[in-house]
């Protein structure tokens, strides 16, 4: 059975996965763009010219998908599978090419370790909509 806490749990999760998503888009991407972030798209071939651009291209696909976690748009499950994969692919992507950002304060380890983390939460606590709840006597799916 889907519990009062276990909606709070599924809601504090979306809350900070989504603000953490628009806010690594806004503030250093968009906002204030911060000269590490022209440096973390150097090694995939983005010329210098070309860096802020891109930088701000990513602030806004980040704000949206943060939105999109919110929202739970296209589902609730979709933004957080996106996040641990993203989280993944990001975190292995900075050992090889950019292996030094591994040890600075606030590194992407940290910060996407917590948010896979989270995001596990998310997809745990998320209410399953397509299933039948479970009887409490048997331990069974009922129809409803």
């Amino acid at each position: 059975m889907y519990t009062f806490q276990q909606s709070h749990v599924h809601f504090i999760a979306r809350v900070v996965v989504g603000f953490v998503w628009i806010y690594h888009g806004a503030v250093p991407k968009l906002l204030f763009q911060h000269q590490d972030e022209l440096v973390i798209v150097r090694p995939a071939g983005v010329s210098v010219e070309s860096a802020p651009t891109i930088v701000n291209w990513i602030g806004v696909a980040e704000f949206l998908i943060g939105l999109c976690v919110l929202c739970g748009i296209p589902s609730v499950r979709w933004p957080f599978i996106f996040t641990i994969l993203f989280g993944i692919g990001v975190t292995a992507g900075a050992a090889i090419q950019l292996p030094h950002f591994l040890v600075a304060a606030f590194n992407p380890v940290s910060l996407n370790v917590q948010l896979i983390a989270l995001s596990v939460i998310g997809l745990i606590s998320v209410r399953d909509s397509h299933s039948a709840p479970l009887s409490q006597e048997s331990g069974r799916k009922t129809v409803p």
